[in-house]
């Protein structure tokens, strides 16, 4: 059966594989001069560094080996009429670079030369070159191996605490949180780098500085270098209070000078943290404020915010403040 599709998605190569043999020259598959030890058998890893062609000069069969996993990095080269015949589970892996790995055929066109996988074809010279980011496999893992993901309320900060943590990655390029209020509709609130090829286990942390009051889901969106993403599951986070349990109130709300007083009910303690935030996150003053007996807490401005809508918080407490 002839497989008429190249597949492009990425692998995780988080699995174990036994012996590596690089190529060291450009030169024929087969002679050993080309690689690191010998000319390739049944290796599990086989990879063709940048600046390097490693060429097929006459039919190879390895389907008598266990799966075999090619990573191209260079160019792997196909004279006219030579194939490859690689055995069930293998994976030929052109690099996304840049300038990203190469599978070339030589003269003759059609199918005088080929990439078998498992007896069927993955690759034909009639297909042209192929230049990565790009992936022949007949068992295609996820481009990501995620643990796990969660998204916590601090209520100490006010703030919502993202982590997640991969155990590989293949051509990761970057990560999009991404947060709802419904579930249904949903929007970016920042990226974080990914490690693009990664076998190691890797941690991850983003900080959402204005999360929704009440009941709100977060998400991550995993996007490769080739623009291929994946969405994963979303969990959701309650904002339903505060560790004090006590009403924060502002007057004058709207204000329109540089003064404003904070009432604090029920709470206890003699000063207060007091920071102004806008609704992007980016906080524009902070202050550590005396509270009277009776809660009051009164907060001078070094200078009058320009008019807006902002975030007032006191500790643990949090209320929005329009400023004209």
């Amino acid at each position: 059966m002839k497989k008429t599709g190249l597949i492009l998605i990425l692998l995780v190569f988080g699995f174990a594989y036994g012996a590596t043999i690089t190529a060291v020259a450009s030169g024929a598959w087969n002679q050993n001069a080309t690689w690191d030890n010998t000319a390739p058998g049944c290796y599990d890893t086989i990879v063709i560094p940048l600046g390097i062609t490693v060429t097929i000069t006459s039919t190879e069969d390895l389907t008598g080996c266990p799966g075999i996993f090619i990573w191209v990095k260079g160019e792997l080269h196909f004279q006219s009429g030579k194939k490859l015949d690689l055995p069930c589970g293998s994976t030929v892996y052109m690099d996304p670079g840049p300038p990203g790995g190469k599978l070339t055929g030589g003269g003759g066109g059609g199918s005088s030369n080929w990439i078998t996988i498992c007896g069927d074809t993955y690759w034909s010279a009639g297909d042209g070159d192929l230049t990565g980011p790009s992936i022949l496999c007949d068992i295609c893992p996820l481009a990501v191996e995620l643990i796990g993901f969660n998204a916590v309320m601090n209520f100490d900060e006010r703030t919502v605490d993202v982590t997640w943590e991969t155990a590989s990655e293949v051509n990761c390029d970057f990560y999009t949180i991404q947060r709802s209020q419904t579930g249904e509709t949903w929007e970016n609130i920042g990226t974080v780098t990914g490690a693009g090829n990664s076998t190691e286990t890797l941690e991850y942390a983003f900080m959402d500085n204005s999360p929704y009051l009440g009941i709100s889901y977060y998400r991550l969106k995993q996007t490769d270098y080739d623009g291929h993403f994946e969405v994963f599951d979303p969990v959701a986070v309650n904002n339903k209070g505060t560790e004090f349990d006590s009403k924060l109130l502002i007057f004058p709300n709207p204000s329109g000078g540089n003064q404003i007083t904070v009432f604090l009910a029920d709470y206890s303690k003699n000063n207060v943290d007091i920071s102004l935030v806008s609704v992007d996150g980016k906080t524009i003053w902070s202050k550590n404020a005396q509270v009277s007996d009776g809660g009051l807490a009164v907060v001078t401005f070094d200078s009058q915010p320009a008019g807006g809508l902002y975030i007032l918080r006191a500790t643990g407490e949090i209320q929005k403040a329009v400023i004209h």
